[in-house]
């Protein structure tokens, strides 16, 4: 079974953003956990800076959260239209 978090300074950090982004995601009729779950696939096929991203400005953390959730694809776990998080690890 596969792990859906890598660890707890991981998951603590994914669901502090998952709070501050809910808004966001609940506007647009998702769940929480869709959410969360979309924080973790993003992070694992193109590692972010979790820490930066919690704390990144309004406008930075917006263009991050909408562009996560408009790119990326939950079917195929990837990441399209040439969508890069500002707070992508190089």
């Amino acid at each position: 079974m596969p792990k859906v978090i890598d660890d707890r300074v991981s998951l603590d950090l994914i669901l502090a953003i998952a709070d501050r982004a809910w808004p966001m995601y609940e506007a647009a009729g998702e769940t929480k956990l869709a959410l969360i779950m979309d924080l973790d696939h993003v992070h694992r096929i193109c590692p972010l800076d979790l820490q930066g991203l919690l704390a990144a400005p309004p406008f930075d953390f917006s263009h991050d959260i909408v562009g996560i959730y408009r790119h990326f694809n939950r079917e195929t776990k990837t990441i399209g239209g040439g969508f890069m998080p500002r707070t992508a690890l190089p």
